[in-house]
């Protein structure tokens, strides 16, 4: 919940060879832990993404909030 919100689970089937039967593959909503849990036929292989909306990522410290220490090139943020 720190990272991401709104998460979205994707599978998609893996096959070794063109059998001509459907694959079933379906999932359950993220859980607050990140976790889920994909039911489908017994021995079916997946791949699975789960993608959501980003969290708000503080990019550049406000010039305020830092103490740059350091000589020349040597310079660092505390």
């Amino acid at each position: 919940s720190k990272l991401a919100t709104n998460l979205t689970v994707h599978i998609s089937p893996l096959t070794t060879k063109r059998t001509g039967k459907f694959c079933y593959l379906e999932s359950t909503d993220v859980d607050e832990n990140g976790c889920f849990e994909v039911y489908g036929d017994e021995g079916q292989r997946f791949t699975w993404m789960v993608m959501g909306e980003r969290g708000k990522i503080d990019v550049e410290p406000l010039k305020s909030n830092t103490d740059v220490r350091g000589d020349g090139p040597y310079r660092y943020i505390v």
